[in-house]
């Protein structure tokens, strides 16, 4: 291995670089360890006191303890070939706290009632993603009267390791510790104040769908289906507002349509005119200019005419459409973390 700084900036005679590992322990299923711990909290009649048709889905999250090891140093000097420094830290192991939730609910109609229960467990480990922002693995059962499924919805831990380097400080744990259990606290707020079928629930379901995934494109489209959800609402409600007498809310969509038809151009309220006065009015003008591309790059993947050059954009530009379909998604909810209503 080679230090690619080079040269060192003036003053500074050499520098040292350490090199460590994130380590989990491959022996244990801690899925199958996280389903017997939801199983003995639920006892041996997991639907015991259910009537018919009501339902019930358990899920916890998995969270791996890990041990953080630092495996080499290397100091590099400015005039001088590169030595490896001598000295071993101690491995420090950590145990992430996890995070279980319940959800009930009724459903009289046998197949209904099996695809509400594992679309129920779906949206859990959504919220949780929305929530934390990470990919966080979790497992869970599915009960009714008729019906017991176990589900496993597992990542690595490479998907929510922190990026951060050894010695990892009691200090930094607690401060790691704190993001799991503001993420568990606000998973519990969406799923007491979001309805499944409103649009912010939606939009907060398919934001956590997309931080979930790994496929680039399927992200890509899941966070430009959350920022269309919201759009969609957006526009109905200025349509209703247009209704009742008020037609300033239109007036944006009304624009675009004089600047076209104008031109003797057809002119049709399609979903990225929908989401760039949508971004713009929750947002910014600014925020709403890459809003084109983004619904190129859609109808792109819709289409499956996706190129290399195309692929590329839409992995350059994940993080960006996901990070601006969390940040409308918020400008939806009412209840924010820390907030009494």
């Amino acid at each position: 291995m080679q230090i690619g700084w080079n040269p060192l900036p003036e003053g500074v005679e050499s520098v040292k670089v350490a090199l460590s590992a994130v380590l989990t322990d491959s022996t244990v299923d801690w899925g199958k360890r996280g389903l017997d711990e939801i199983y003995e909290a639920c006892g041996p009649e997991p639907a015991k006191g259910l009537a018919e048709g009501a339902c019930k889905v358990l899920v916890r999250s998995v969270v791996q303890p890990v041990t953080f090891r630092k495996v080499g140093e290397i100091e590099h000097f400015r005039d001088g070939p590169d030595t490896p420094v001598s000295g071993k830290e101690e491995d420090f192991k950590v145990s992430p706290p996890n995070g279980s939730f319940i959800r009930r609910f009724s459903e009289p109609d046998r197949a209904l009632r099996i695809d509400r229960l594992f679309s129920t467990a779906e949206r859990i480990r959504n919220y949780l993603a929305y929530a934390s922002a990470l990919a966080l693995p979790v497992v869970g059962i599915l009960v009714s009267r008729d019906f017991l499924y176990p589900v496993r919805m597992e990542s690595s831990p490479s998907q929510y390791m922190p990026n951060v380097g050894v010695p990892f400080s009691t200090e930094r744990t607690q401060e790691w510790y704190k993001v799991f259990e503001e993420a568990y606290a606000r998973t519990q707020l969406l799923l007491d104040t979001l309805s499944p079928s409103e649009p912010s629930g939606r939009a907060v379901s398919l934001v956590g769908e997309s931080i979930w995934t790994a496929d680039v494109e399927e992200r890509f489209f899941y966070a430009w289906r959350a920022l269309e959800v919201i759009a969609s609402s957006d526009l109905s409600r200025a349509r209703g507002e247009l209704s009742a007498g008020n037609p300033k809310p239109l007036e944006p969509y009304l624009e675009r349509a004089s600047a076209a038809l104008s031109q003797g151009h057809e002119f049709r309220i399609d979903p990225q005119v929908r989401v760039e006065v949508s971004v713009t009015s929750r947002l910014s003008a600014g925020d709403a200019k890459i809003v084109p591309k983004l619904y190129e790059l859609r109808n792109a993947i819709a289409h499956g005419e996706v190129t290399p050059a195309q692929h590329l954009e839409v992995l350059n530009l994940n993080l960006p459409i996901v990070r601006l379909a969390r940040t409308i998604a918020e400008t939806t909810l009412k209840v924010q973390p820390g907030s009494s209503g």
